[in-house]
């Protein structure tokens, strides 16, 4: 892959949904930024904790807690508005959502997902998920 040929450049890749699900994820290379459509109802968490409460036994959990969908989030949030120009038509507004979270499936991978709807009918609400370099404080 042209990533681990060029580890000092950075990549970003856009791709289908099809490409964006936890095999690609878990495949990523550090170097490489993502960014993919992704459903609705994905189940998302928090990123897992680093370090140990004082007292607490046993192993570290592999989640954070649960998060709300990209569903949830516009559902459950005061989103702002975003006007943009479509295909060089008209204007639209959108609501957007945003939140840090990882993937259920692949809690090790911090993602920044924005789900955006129309705030008139025009076309269904989207998820998309942007891999980049985020740094989690545990």
């Amino acid at each position: 892959m042209v990533c681990d040929r060029h580890p000092q450049r950075r990549f970003h890749a856009l791709v289908d949904s099809a490409y964006g699900g936890q095999d690609t994820l878990r495949q990523l290379p550090g170097n490489c930024d993502l960014t993919a459509r992704w459903q609705m109802n994905v189940k998302l968490c928090e990123p897992a904790p680093t370090c140990r409460k004082p007292g607490q036994r046993g192993r570290l959990p592999a989640h954070g807690p649960l998060l709300g969908s990209p569903r949830q989030m516009l559902d459950e949030q005061r989103c702002p508005h975003l006007q943009i120009e479509l295909y060089g038509r008209q204007q639209q507004t959108l609501r957007v959502a945003t939140c840090l979270a990882c993937l259920w499936t692949v809690p090790q991978r911090l993602l920044r997902m924005v789900a955006v709807e129309p705030t008139a009918y025009t076309a269904p609400a989207l998820a998309a998920a942007l891999v980049e370099r985020l740094r989690v404080h545990g």
